[in-house]
């Protein structure tokens, strides 16, 4: 990737592991980094967002579940000071179809947010890109019928102390805690 300090934000619904489960789903790592692990170092969870490096050494991929969704997702450029917010429409009572790569107990449990990003694979290969994905609902639809699903892409450019704040306000982390996850190598 050309952004080597670029971070993806993923607020979640603060609460109890038993009432709404993990924060992430992190069951794509078996499958999608390198030795089946993303490395401590390129993730934070915290009590209201989880932080993950998308620098392009590294492959991951990460979900959100209908119980712990709040519908946006962002990435800050640390060194170009870009800020990308995805917001989405959001249907908690609706179920989610699961995009892993194996059989499931319930295939309508699945996210209704993900990050994805490449990296370096088992060849050595580095990455060139990352995705904020949202999900629509798993609808059984009648010819004919539709269902609106709406992204709203928020592409913004400023100084650091403004972006910080909108940080802060929309998705619960500051700049600092950003740059922290960053420095850690």
């Amino acid at each position: 990737l050309t952004h080597p300090r670029l971070v993806a934000i993923v607020p979640f619904r603060p609460g109890s592991r038993r009432r709404l489960g993990p924060p992430l789903r992190e069951d794509y790592f078996e499958h999608v980094c390198v030795g089946g692990r993303l490395p401590r170092n390129y993730w934070k969870v915290g009590k209201e967002a989880a932080l993950l490096k998308v620098d392009g050494k590294v492959r991951g991929k990460i979900g959100v579940s209908r119980q712990r969704t709040i519908p946006r997702l962002a990435s800050l450029d640390l060194d170009t000071n870009e800020l990308i917010i995805v917001d989405c429409d959001f249907y908690p009572e609706l179920e989610y179809v699961a995009g892993y790569w194996r059989r499931l107990e319930d295939p309508y449990e699945g996210d209704v947010l993900s990050v994805s990003y490449e990296g370096q694979d088992k060849q050595g290969k580095l990455g060139e890109s990352y995705e904020l994905e949202t999900l629509s609902p798993a609808l059984f639809l009648r010819p004919g019928q539709s269902f609106p699903h709406r992204n709203r892409i928020f592409h913004l450019f400023g100084p650091p102390d403004l972006l910080d704040q909108i940080c802060q306000k929309f998705l619960g982390v500051n700049r600092t805690m950003l740059e922290e996850l960053d420095a850690q190598s």
